[in-house]
């Protein structure tokens, strides 16, 4: 990141590098990539400082799976704009798969600081989050009024920051877009050492050897990464690991014992989160079904409650010919991955915090080849209020709807997405999920 205190005057106009990942978009992929970028309403900054009333912030963190993505990606304008410029809003890069995410026994030494591992790329995002803590006053913005928010892996990232204490402080809320406290936010030290020696084989370096590795091109890095026989490791190969140092315990752990910053929250998932994951084909017989169950490792008890939910008396879209096995599959696959945790979490987190939670169902226009799904991640452009890629009345409101929602909650005192800031006064109330009515909002 540039250093504050230099004198160095730089070109800021244009987005800068993607970090290295295997397919560079935008701007190109160079290892000086942790970078950010701020949107701000017109003449905001100079009317923030002059009056003393300084802005929300919203820092955005991308998803990718760990290993790929850009903040360059998510324009902030959009949002800024349709907050009337009452807000900031920042995107950021981190490091992403093996220069993110690598950690083992060995790579303890390379953090003489607490011997922490395979979390850098979290460290990166919390370095942007100090870095808008000790410059955000100069384009007028609140370091005191900050929320930080992220999709999918973003959304991992999310619940890592809310169960690390060394993140604490940097922010006062927070949204957990499809990844809130899943299963895969995580893994063990034992997943993540298996991936480094994995790595280190295909990459011709033994495991002692950092030299060896601190030596490769980004070009060998990636070529060792895809040597790497993907199907024998945890949900994702380079991921954030509890590593004992940073991260304690599992975030799923971590919610049970209530030890998560006590900060609004607010969360949820999409109708068909599986589809982009499911392996089974649109034609897949009762057969197929089962065998895709036992190599999730369900086993026949477990499939006889699965079937029950997601069989017996079912009725599902007529969609391109899927038979109602892809779809018993891909939403049990979404709802263990995605929606089952967020309602886990919203059961033990409430009566410590305040928790809002979302059930995604729009279908929309724009989601060209997955007509018919909510996919995974299909709630993004209209949270961003990215309205120029649609087309018709229902997706533009929709737009302003779920931006009105995301908007309020950061500009709001307290975290409340029904107090009014912007947008239409008439949207639906959220309940806050509470004992007496531990329900999701449901968007459709």
């Amino acid at each position: 990141m540039f250093d504050p205190s230099s004198s160095e005057v730089i070109d800021a106009t244009k987005l800068g590098h993607v970090c290295p990942q295997s397919s560079c978009t935008n701007t190109g992929c160079s290892e000086d990539c942790l970078l950010l970028n701020i949107f701000m309403g017109t003449n905001a900054t100079a009317q923030a400082v002059a009056s003393g009333n300084l802005l929300p912030v919203a820092i955005f963190v991308h998803g990718g799976s760990y290993t790929s993505g850009s903040g360059n990606l998510y324009p902030g304008g959009p949002l800024v704009s349709y907050m009337e410029g009452k807000g900031i809003v920042v995107t950021i890069n981190y490091r992403l798969g093996a220069l993110g995410f690598l950690g083992s026994k060995q790579l303890r030494s390379l953090d003489s600081e607490n011997g922490s591992t395979g979390n850098m790329g979290i460290q990166d995002q919390r370095l942007a989050f100090q870095w808008v803590q000790d410059n955000i006053a100069a384009f007028g913005g609140d370091k005191d009024h900050v929320m930080i928010f992220g999709e999918s892996a973003g959304a991992g990232s999310m619940t890592m920051h809310l169960t690390m204490k060394k993140s604490f402080g940097l922010y006062s809320r927070v949204i957990l877009e499809s990844g809130a406290f899943s299963q895969w936010n995580m893994q063990p030290m034992s997943g993540a050492q298996d991936a480094y020696d994995s790595f280190v084989t295909t990459a011709g370096c033994s495991a002692d050897d950092i030299e060896c590795l601190q030596a490769l091109s980004l070009d060998e890095v990636h070529t060792a990464f895809k040597a790497i026989p993907h199907d024998d490791f945890y949900a994702f190969i380079f991921g954030p690991t509890v590593d004992g140092v940073e991260a304690t315990v599992h975030s799923w752990i971590a919610a049970g014992n209530g030890d998560v910053n006590k900060v609004p929250v607010m969360f949820g998932t999409n109708r068909d989160e599986g589809s982009m994951f499911c392996d089974l084909k649109d034609d897949a017989t009762l057969d197929d079904l089962k065998t895709y169950w036992t190599e999730y490792g369900m086993s026949d008890a477990d499939q006889q409650t699965l079937t029950s939910l997601y069989l017996d008396g079912k009725t599902y879209p007529d969609l391109n010919g899927a038979t109602d096995n892809w779809w018993a599959g891909m939403r049990s696959l979404g709802d263990d991955a995605m929606s089952c945790p967020s309602n886990y979490a919203a059961d033990k987190l409430h009566s410590q915090q305040p928790v809002y939670q979302y059930f995604f169902q729009h279908i929309s226009k724009y989601a060209t080849g997955h007509e018919g799904l909510v996919i995974h991640g299909s709630e993004l452009p209209f949270a961003l209020h990215l309205e120029n890629i649609f087309f018709n009345i229902k997706d533009r409101k929709m737009s302003d709807l779920m931006a009105s929602y995301w908007a309020n909650f950061l500009l709001s005192k307290d975290g409340n997405p029904n107090e009014h800031h912007v947008g239409d006064k008439r949207v639906p109330t959220w309940p806050q999920y509470t004992d007496a009515d531990p329900s999701a909002l449901n968007i459709i």
